[in-house]
């Protein structure tokens, strides 16, 4: 029997080891080498499927294909790998996780239709069994795609992003290798397999980490710079990885080449080539191209920020009718521009000034240019509304002035009028009290004036000496006067860190009905619209009350 490298065996439970544990850690049987049989073939998982093959492996464990045996179905089964499944923080997370993915139904993606544990120890996942082919197999057989069929699986992978993200989930391990392609008749059918189970594998796979302890990478080469770098990361490192498979197909090569590290710190730092310097002699669509390089921006906010933003620009540029395209704008064999760092790119940048001119108006406007339209009418708004203040400010000066002429200054006419002119200037004369007995006696009547200006400025002082005190604990979170999409983000994320927390110290039923509410929350409306995200917050901060509740008991 051939041993399989680095993996081991329980003849107990029949998990598979990743690394030479002495005895398994879920019932303490010696490991075994693993051989070329695995000791899951034939074996009846949870009473309810008869594992038939071994299908494949990825980061997290092995994927079968099984059958039910009360229904003429096939699943494909992923048992967890045995040093995930003796993890306690990991068991706590994929049932959160796997429960959340369970709830996602669209066409694009993979459903989970079961998970759970079995009397063993073993941690599953049943999802809908798909005759089809890894994209990275399908990739490496056939790129570069020509446009029509690169447009037709960028926009099913766009769907099935956006209906995750809508519902909270991050895929964190997006890449060619989770897209299983089908076909159906002349169409080709994408889905994305393994929606937000991958974050249960950062958490003890060692082999993955590259440079920093505690630092996962999961796949190098199609792994945003945040994520990276260790930060925390949201939907938009999902949309980089996107960027990286139109790229790839387009061109048939990964932007950069070299070991996972060098992809890595290329993908962090270094510009990404044109698709004629990566591949000279292939002749990629402009507009596909310009796609994949925004997508591919070194700072999240130079993204398309959501993967419904990515589908209306594919929609303005493209056509909404059919993923067909119509006549590219450029010549197949024009020369592209190399591309530049992130934050000086734009659609614009990829098109010669008469493509630009060709294109209609509203074909150039993309996401990241919206936003600057947006900030850039709140500066116009506050320049406005400031120029307003200095010409009312200056109309009051001259009028005051010219009273002066009229009356001597010392007589402080104790008029509505000249108190609010002393309250104006008032954070200017903030003398000491000491020194008024040395002034003119033109400055008798000021401190009368003073006493009652002062009072609203130190308490309009008070909130910012607050900005120096900690933060009220998790379970008190305060609400925010104006909460914007950031404010949003950090408050979803911290009352999750809360539930982790729940589920570590009072287990996974405690949080569990907790766990139910938190998905409910429309996170990506929420970071849409006002109205959505100021209810959500409420909800939140409810949430994060009871889950306080909770930990004190």
């Amino acid at each position: 029997m051939k041993a399989v490298p680095d993996r081991y065996a329980c003849p107990k439970c029949l998990s598979v080891f990743r690394s030479g544990f002495p005895r398994c850690p879920l019932d303490g049987a010696v490991l075994q080498t693993l051989g070329d049989e695995d000791p899951l073939i034939g074996f009846e998982l949870a009473d309810r499927y008869v594992i038939e093959a071994l299908i494949g492996e990825g980061g997290m464990g092995r994927v079968y294909r099984a059958r039910h045996i009360r229904m003429s179905r096939r699943f494909a089964i992923k048992v967890l790998f045995g040093d995930l499944a003796a993890d306690g923080k990991a068991r706590s997370r994929f049932s959160r996780e796997a429960e959340a993915s369970s709830r996602l139904s669209h066409p694009n993606v993979v459903s989970v239709v079961d998970f759970g544990e079995t009397d063993e120890g073993l941690l599953y996942l049943a999802m809908d069994y798909i005759e089809g082919q890894e994209l990275h197999r399908v990739v490496a057989r056939e790129a570069p795609f020509d446009a029509a069929r690169c447009l037709s699986i960028l926009r099913q992978l766009a769907r099935g992003l956006a209906h995750a993200h809508d519902k909270g989930l991050i895929h964190r391990d997006f890449k060619t290798e989770n897209i299983l392609v089908t076909t159906d008749g002349p169409d080709e059918i994408a889905r994305i397999v393994d929606f937000g189970i991958a974050v249960v594998g950062e958490m003890t796979a060692p082999e993955q980490r590259l440079t920093t302890e505690g630092m996962v990478l999961g796949t190098p080469a199609y792994m945003s710079p945040e994520q990276s770098t260790g930060e925390e990361i949201d939907h938009r490192a999902d949309l980089f990885s996107l960027g990286v498979m139109v790229y790839e197909m387009l061109a048939g090569k990964l932007p950069f080449d070299g070991t996972p590290l060098a992809m890595a710190k290329a993908n962090l730092a270094a510009p990404v080539p044109s698709i004629a310097q990566r591949a000279p002699g292939v002749r990629a669509d402009r507009r596909l191209e310009a796609v994949a390089m925004r997508l591919m921006a070194k700072e999240p906010e130079d993204r398309f920020q959501t993967a419904t933003a990515l589908l209306h620009h594919l929609d303005e540029v493209f056509g909404r009718a059919a993923d067909t395209l119509p006549p590219p704008i450029a010549e197949a064999n024009a020369e592209v521009p190399v591309a530049v760092p992130a934050r000086t790119m734009s659609d614009e940048f990829f098109l010669q000034a008469d493509e630009v001119e060709r294109l209609p108006a509203d074909n150039a406007i993309d996401t990241r240019e919206m936003a600057r339209s947006e900030r850039r009418r709140w500066v116009i708004a506050g320049a406005v509304a400031i120029a307003a203040l200095l010409v009312t400010g200056g109309a009051l000066l001259k009028h005051y002035q010219s009273a002066g002429k009229e009356r001597p200054v010392a007589a402080v006419d104790p008029s509505p009028p000249a108190v609010a002119t002393a309250r104006r200037a008032e954070p200017v004369v903030q003398a000491d009290a000491g020194a008024s007995a040395a002034a003119p006696a033109a400055a008798d009547a000021a401190p009368a004036v003073q006493v009652a200006a002062r009072e609203p400025v130190a308490t309009t002082h008070k909130p910012t000496q607050g900005r120096h005190k900690k933060e009220p604990p998790a379970h008190t979170i305060q609400p925010v006067a104006v909460m914007t999409p950031a404010d949003f983000d950090r408050r979803y994320r911290e009352v999750g860190r809360q539930l982790d927390r729940l589920a570590q110290e009072r287990g996974d039923a405690a949080a569990e009905a907790l766990n139910k509410k938190y998905f409910d929350i429309p996170y990506a409306d929420a970071l849409r619209s006002d109205s959505v995200r100021k209810d959500a917050d409420r909800t939140l901060r409810a949430l994060s009350s009871r889950i306080g509740a909770e930990l004190k008991k």
